[in-house]
């Protein structure tokens, strides 16, 4: 235990004492159901109306054991996501822009030269211009007043696409990435639900819960 615990023990807040398997098992389905099988993209329905949405009313895939709480576009650079840790001096906060799920990562697959989609670059692009933001001292203070905490800790994540697509350009989807992208994560949304299956999976270990 650390000394501070010991000066000022607390109690401690575990997810496993305070939520029920069935509600993480039903915000995975609900995630998986918005992915897989919500209305289609037209002027009307788009990332904010059907993903967005979706995110705000269901926290825990986002948040699940390794964040405390998101903010949702809440700087100049209006990244779509901010999530917060409860320990931003050890563990990173994190700029997590949503992109829609069909995105197509690389155009000319079947070519000597695969090239990513313009979409796809744009994409990345302005995750990197919320990387300059982040690093840049002139914005600690917003970002500070924001998060309501100091750090100069973070992570900074696309999520977008299918694994499918990811797999089939594996090696090159990393050589690429590292080589244009550097410190950017892009994350397919069946991604993002293993890790929700992960975090299900930890807690039924560590679960204490009476059925």
């Amino acid at each position: 235990m650390s000394k501070e615990f010991i000066k000022l023990p607390t109690s401690l807040i575990y997810d496993w004492l305070i939520i029920k398997r069935k509600e993480i098992e039903q915000s995975i389905m609900e995630f998986n159901s918005t992915y897989n099988k919500h209305i289609k993209y037209d002027r009307k329905n788009n990332e904010r109306t059907i993903l967005h949405k979706s995110f705000n009313q269901n926290k825990m895939i986002l948040l699940r054991d390794a964040f405390i709480d998101f903010e949702h576009e809440k700087t100049n650079e209006e990244c779509d996501y901010i999530l917060k840790t409860e320990f931003p001096e050890f563990l990173k906060t994190t700029f997590f822009e949503v992109k829609k799920e069909d995105v197509t990562f690389y155009v000319k697959k079947k070519t000597k030269r695969p090239q990513f989609s313009s979409n796809y670059l744009s994409h990345l692009e302005q995750v990197r211009r919320y990387k300059e933001y982040s690093e840049n001292k002139e914005n600690q203070l917003e970002i500070e007043s924001k998060l309501g905490y100091k750090t100069k800790n973070f992570d900074h994540i696309l999520l977008a696409g299918r694994k499918e697509e990811k797999l089939e350009m594996k090696d090159k989807f990393s050589r690429d990435l590292n080589r244009m992208f550097n410190g950017i994560e892009v994350v397919t949304y069946e991604e993002l639900e293993e890790l929700n299956i992960n975090y299900f999976d930890k807690f039924n270990r560590l679960s204490i819960e009476v059925e």
